[in-house]
C-alpha cells in the first residue's frame, strides 16, 4: 500500500490509454471517453501535486496499472 502512495510516471501508459481501458471492462459507451481522460487527467495531476492526499495517487496508480495489463505489467 506503502508503494502506491507514491506518485509514479507510468511510461507507456497516458489518461487516454487509462479510460479507453476502462471504458472496454466497464462495457460503457465510448461517448463517455473524452469525459473519463478529462478526469484522469485531473486524478493524475491532483497525485503529482505531494500536498494533495494519497487517495489521488492510490486512484491514478491503481488506475495504471489495470491499464498496464495488471501489477506484473
Amino acid at each position: 500500500m506503502e508503494e502506491l502512495k507514491l506518485y509514479k510516471n507510468h511510461y507507456g501508459v497516458d489518461s487516454q490509454e487509462i479510460a479507453q481501458t476502462l471504458v472496454n471492462l466497464a462495457v460503457i459507451p465510448a461517448e463517455y471517453t473524452p469525459e473519463l481522460e478529462n478526469a484522469i487527467y485531473y486524478i493524475q495531476a491532483a497525485a503529482q501535486n505531494s500536498y494533495n492526499a494519497d487517495y489521488f495517487r492510490i486512484l491514478f496508480n491503481t488506475l495504471a496499472i489495470i491499464a498496464e495489463g495488471g501489477p506484473e505489467a
